[in-house]
């Protein structure tokens, strides 16, 4: 096979570092099928797509809450939740999801001193914020809904079926903040 031809090239220039979206066959396919005004196409879109993804300046790779009792929440999203926290006894924990993202807990400073900006946190169930979890099967939602109350969770949704495909249900965790359960709706 001649390795100095455009789709040889291109391929090269394609998957350089983690940028792979397309096998080398699917641009032979595209070429022989298509035309070359299709390639161009998808070259446009993939070039497109990297200067996307090049300009991306940052990436999130946890979200965390400032909590008032971290040992409180450590307990609740341990025990009642299931997450692996790990958790020295200090002013921080941190429970790494499968997905590589963290969910993490600080104690709340006790005042505003050496901060540019003083910090407000809400009261009751915070409305600005929530987490969200998946469940396999949407007919476990109104179990795990009625086991969340029964370990302490606050209810602000009762179980639902959404007309989008999901069941979903939101409580409060100990401290007010919201999480949302859902389990996608088959059929």
């Amino acid at each position: 096979m001649q390795k100095t031809g455009i789709l040889f090239q291109l391929r090269n220039i394609l998957s350089v570092g983690s940028f792979r979206f397309f096998p080398f066959s699917f641009f032979f396919v595209v070429n022989r099928f298509c035309g070359m005004v299709m390639l161009n196409l998808v070259v446009k879109c993939i070039i497109t797509l990297n200067i996307i993804k090049d300009n991306m300046k940052h990436t999130i790779n946890a979200i965390g809450f400032a909590v008032k009792d971290i040992k409180l929440m450590v307990e609740f999203y341990r025990a009642v939740m299931g997450f692996d926290v790990e958790w020295d006894g200090g002013v921080f924990a941190a429970a790494k999801q499968k997905n590589g993202i963290y969910f993490n807990f600080y104690k709340r400073p006790d005042d505003n001193s050496g901060l540019l900006n003083p910090l407000t946190y809400p009261a009751g169930i915070n409305g600005s914020v929530q987490i969200t979890c998946d469940i396999e099967d949407a007919d476990d939602v109104d179990k795990e809904y009625e086991r969340l109350l029964a370990a302490g969770a606050s209810p602000i949704i009762a179980p639902t079926t959404w007309p989008w495909g999901m069941r979903s249900f939101f409580v409060a965790d100990p401290e007010g903040n919201q999480i949302e359960i859902l389990a996608h709706v088959t059929g």
